[in-house]
């Protein structure tokens, strides 16, 4: 068998074209997934494109949607539309009113404190007057103690007085010299007396007041009667005050008002007195002399003397 090259160059050619149209046919057959995935996405753009138009176009045909509207639901809402406006209105109100009430709540605050500050200095005050109310009264109280003692000692001494006086009495006219000599004491004792108390001048007023009386003075007006005393010793000293009231124009003896049992320190002084009520007119004597005590009546200063007339 001979070589044909004829038939050695076909045979490879036509096994190139059958490999060939193999191929094409494969590839023809076969779809790339990147062109299926950009068809899909042409489409998927063209139908988002075209609904955007629809809807952003003036052209397109609006879509008629039907609300039902109730009118009673538009009266309601006016309603709580106004109810809501006036409680606006109201809140708008209480504020203001809250203001003021926190500013007047501000001043009624001060003005309890000044109440309460006022109030403890009237009870300061209250407590001080109860005091010196309470002080008065006592010594009130004791002053009448000490006028009702003096009324019934007074009242006593006279008793006294009165019982030993009818013996005196008829003796009087026979021996007039002892009677004339008891009202006053004698210059000579007189100068022989150991002064101690230094007597002030007689004073006379009405009653505890500092009213000086009359000339004359009324019958049944109360009378106080007294003197200072100065002790010139030095030494403490215990003395009475005695007063001695006797008519003026007759000698007759009248009464004693006294006031007993009195310490006086060394160079220290006091005022002592009693009250006497005139019951008739005339002139009257009065003298007052510091004692020893009212049983003995050793005088311890000078008399002071005095006359008054009653009308």
């Amino acid at each position: 068998m001979g070589y044909d090259p004829s038939t050695y160059e076909r045979a490879p050619e036509n096994e190139e074209n059958t490999l060939n149209s193999t191929q094409n046919t494969d590839e023809s057959s076969t779809i790339s997934p990147k062109i299926v995935f950009a068809v899909v996405g042409l489409l998927i753009g063209i139908a988002l494109g075209y609904g955007a138009a629809q809807l952003f176009t003036d052209n397109s045909e609006p879509v008629p949607i039907e609300i039902p509207i109730d009118k009673s639901n538009n009266d309601k809402l006016s309603k709580l539309q106004t109810n809501l406006d006036q409680a606006n209105s109201e809140i708008l109100i209480l504020k203001g009113r809250l203001t003021s009430f926190d500013e007047t709540k501000d001043l009624l605050a001060k003005t309890q404190n000044n109440l309460d500050e006022i109030n403890r200095e009237l009870l300061k005050s209250t407590n001080k007057f109860n005091t010196y109310e309470k002080t008065i009264e006592d010594l009130q109280n004791e002053l009448i103690d000490i006028q009702a003692d003096l009324t019934n000692a007074n009242e006593r001494i006279n008793e006294l007085l009165t019982v030993e006086s009818p013996p005196a009495n008829p003796a009087m006219p026979m021996d007039p010299e002892p009677a004339a000599a008891d009202p006053a004491p004698d210059p000579e004792p007189a100068a022989a007396i150991d002064e101690k108390i230094a007597l002030g001048e007689i004073i006379l007023v009405y009653g505890t007041s500092l009213i000086p009386i009359l000339d004359p003075t009324p019958i049944g007006e109360s009378i106080t009667i007294e003197t200072e005393i100065t002790n010139i010793s030095d030494e403490r000293i215990t003395t009475s005050w005695l007063a001695t009231i006797t008519d003026a124009d007759t000698g007759e003896f009248i009464t004693e008002i006294f006031v007993f049992n009195i310490q006086v320190d060394a160079g220290k002084s006091a005022t002592l007195g009693n009250s006497w009520t005139p019951t008739y007119a005339g002139q009257f004597k009065i003298e007052v002399v510091a004692v020893d005590n009212l049983a003995d009546k050793n005088p311890l200063s000078l008399t002071q003397s005095k006359v008054i007339t009653v009308g």
